[in-house]
């Protein structure tokens, strides 16, 4: 019953979310929008299709790289259908767009026997990786549009901006007092487990803990290693490549933009996505991706068009993926136990 409650809550937000979207599209015009898609071209959406797999592949090898600093070897196939479970359950839950993290750490250790808070660590470093390069990435479209359009452009970016490094400083701030981590953790698993009915297993979560630890003070340690570096230079890399994608959107339908510009409304739709407490930021997102684009001149039945030319390929198509990959995999962790 309760697991029938969370499906009908996680439904009701993605119903009011793209509610939301029939509201926007309807006010811009569906009409004007349906001759914009019309005209797209199909070589442009090809390319983005596959600048989407090749950033799901660039994903799987940066976090390759990061467990063999580790000294792990794991299959390059195994983790590639955890990055797309990972993206589906991104899509379909609000969560920070971090829902996605405890089921691929999950699985990576029952499927390949990885230590729980190994496999927590090398995901915390792919973050901390990810939120550098954002910042970094950020910090660059701001100083580009400051001296393009002035500082009326860029209020909205710095305030999402601020908003974001403070979230992590508070998960900094935690994570640098290892007491109250462990307390909020044990407290955060007793009421899970009162929820689910199981009993806490306090010295296993006390052992993950401290693998967590010893694993990052291991990454700390390990700065200089090739594969650190290399890790490094794929996550500035998928960023690149998935900017391009949107870029390539607004190509197809013949609209031509800055990819500075398109950068912009990347950085702050992508930030609207992490605080929205709809699935994937179904609605809220594709709003602000429609506001945040008008600020800058782009026909709302433009902006429009290429929102829904992102859902369906960047939204759709990984998150069916990913479903079905799901029961894959949950198949061959049952023949794993059978073993």
């Amino acid at each position: 019953m309760k697991k029938l409650k969370k499906i009908t809550k996680q439904t009701i937000l993605l119903l009011l979310g793209l509610f939301l979207i029939y509201l926007i599209l309807n006010f811009i015009g569906i009409d004007k929008i349906i001759k914009v898609l019309l005209k797209a071209n199909p070589f442009y959406l090809i390319l983005a299709l596959i600048l989407e797999f090749l950033v799901l592949y660039i994903m799987t090898v940066r976090w390759k790289y990061l467990l063999k600093v580790l000294g792990y070897n794991p299959s390059t196939k195994i983790l590639f259908l955890l990055i797309l479970i990972g993206q589906a359950v991104n899509n379909t839950t609000p969560s920070m767009r971090g829902g996605g993290e405890p089921v691929r750490i999950y699985y990576l250790s029952k499927l390949l026997n990885i230590p729980e808070g190994k496999a927590t660590s090398s995901v915390f470093v792919e973050r901390a990786i990810d939120t550098i390069i954002f910042i970094i990435f950020s910090l660059i479209v701001i100083l580009y549009i400051l001296i393009s359009y002035g500082l009326r452009y860029v209020e909205s970016l710095i305030l999402g901006l601020i908003f974001f490094t403070s979230i992590i400083g508070v998960i900094i701030y935690l994570i640098m007092n290892k007491d109250l981590l462990i307390k909020i953790v044990l407290k955060s698993v007793k009421i899970s487990c009162k929820y689910l009915k199981k009993d806490v297993d306090e010295n296993k979560i006390l052992m993950e803990i401290e693998n967590f630890y010893e694993s990052l003070n291991f990454f700390k340690d390990k700065k200089k290693d090739i594969n650190f570096i290399i890790a490094i230079i794929l996550s500035f890399l998928w960023y690149i490549v998935d900017i391009t994608k949107v870029y390539f959107f607004f190509l197809s339908i013949s609209y031509a933009i800055s990819i500075f510009l398109v950068a912009a409304i990347y950085f702050v739709t992508f930030l609207s996505g992490i605080i929205s407490i709809t699935p994937a930021g179904v609605g809220s997102s594709d709003a602000v991706m429609i506001l945040t684009s008008s600020l800058f001149n782009v026909p709302p039945s433009i902006s429009a068009t290429v929102t829904i030319l992102d859902r369906l390929i960047t939204y759709l198509i990984p998150t069916i993926l990913g479903g079905l990959v799901y029961k894959y995999i949950k198949l061959l962790l049952k023949r794993k136990v059978r073993e």
